[in-house]
């Protein structure tokens, strides 16, 4: 069971991995200029697509991004494919190019649509590399440049070349401290373009979804029950304790993912724990044994969502977690005395694996670590195994 239970999470995450990226009403309008309505499936891709799935009258098929103008997902997101020239320059701090310009080589890309108006705003993502783009009355599209590289001495600097373009090709009434206030990034390019457009009165469709919260600080509480195992050296039997009550209270911190339509988070957990359990030894002589276990954990690990209609999910974790126990009292009682042990305190690390239900913001998980050494010596071997059920609420 304990090597079950872990294992039949992962099949599920994965069974519903798969199911949640499901096809959406869309388009594409293929290089003769002809537009069909489809469904596309929705990948919310991170890095631009090479190709997409599409399915009409329940028959699936792929297209080749050369082979289409435009394509997307209606009320989600837009392409653009275009011959266009981008710099291959690399961006990593220790392989920056000694050359001032951009690299350039022509390809055809699929380009993210962020705004659209007399001037239009593109994204192109690979690798983590993010290259913008523009068009100024649907003509040509030209990227934006911006490149970091070596001086002779080298020394990093950076040519901001796109600040130049915002100057003298997509402004209306900026400054050129306005223009050198606005950073490479979309957030501050989605800014400016959208301003551009609202003072040239070309209107604005801004198709880059607004930004959704994608921190969250959640106080947590926990109840469960733990069985711990004993042994105390070769000559008495293993001690199985009854399930003891469990309690926990801590925090959680998530992170929620900017891809995949926002299933992946990465979640960060610390909490206090204690635990009590009791049983009894067979050999020798029946012995009373109780045991008082605390400690502060840290889980940290990835959660995948399942959404529900109502916006209510399904959630999905695993984790890496590290224990520090604070208290480790061993009771003997009645007739049973072991020479005086006092167990010294280590830091485990072990796998944690869970499932919840997220109703509106109220999530309940039932987590399940297998089994744990506390402590293991020449003597003395202490293991544990939990459950747990743990309730958060969102702070912010």
């Amino acid at each position: 069971m304990k090597t079950c239970l872990p294992v039949l999470l992962l099949v599920l995450a994965s069974h519903f991995a798969l199911g949640q990226i499901s096809f959406e009403r869309g388009y594409f309008i293929d290089t003769l200029g002809q537009r069909t309505e489809c469904e596309i499936k929705n990948r919310d891709w991170r890095n631009n697509p090479i190709e997409f799935e599409y399915k009409i009258l329940d028959k699936i098929s792929s297209m080749p991004v050369p082979d289409v103008k435009e394509f997307g997902v209606y009320g989600k997101s837009k392409y653009v494919v275009a011959e266009v020239q981008i710099d291959k320059s690399p961006v990593s701090l220790n392989a920056l190019s000694r050359q001032r310009n951009a690299e350039f080589e022509t390809k055809t890309l699929a380009l993210k649509v962020l705004v659209e108006g007399r001037a239009m705003l593109l994204m192109h993502e690979n690798q983590n590399v993010v290259r913008f783009f523009y068009s100024i009355d649907r003509g040509n599209i030209r990227q934006l440049v911006y490149k970091m590289y070596h001086s002779a001495s080298g020394k990093v600097l950076e040519n901001n070349e796109y600040q130049q373009d915002l100057v003298t090709k997509i402004n209306c009434n900026n400054t050129e401290d306005e223009v050198k206030r606005t950073a490479y990034k979309k957030s501050d390019l989605l800014t400016y373009f959208t301003n551009y457009n609202a003072c040239s009165g070309s209107g604005n469709v801004t198709i880059a979804p607004p930004a959704k919260q994608s921190m969250f600080i959640r106080p947590t509480l926990g109840v469960g029950a733990t069985t711990m195992k004993y042994t105390y050296s070769d000559i008495y039997d293993k001690l199985v304790m009854k399930n003891g009550p469990t309690y926990r209270i801590g925090a959680e911190l998530e992170m929620v993912l900017p891809f995949n339509s926002n299933h992946w988070s990465i979640v960060a957990d610390l909490y206090y724990l204690s635990s009590t359990n009791s049983g009894n030894f067979e050999n020798p002589s029946k012995g009373k044994f109780k045991a008082t276990y605390a400690a502060v954990e840290f889980a940290a690990g990835a959660r995948y969502y399942v959404f529900l209609h109502g916006g209510n999910k399904i959630f999905f974790n695993a984790f890496v977690l590290a224990g520090k126990p604070t208290r480790f009292d061993l009771d003997y009682q009645e007739d049973f005395n072991v020479y005086g042990y006092e167990p010294k305190l280590f830091v485990r690390v072990n796998t944690a694996y869970g499932a919840g239900f997220s109703f509106k913001k109220l999530n309940t998980e039932l987590r399940f670590i297998p089994t744990k050494t506390i402590r293991k010596d020449e003597i003395f071997e202490n293991s544990f195994t939990r459950l747990m059920i743990i309730f958060s609420y969102p702070l912010n």
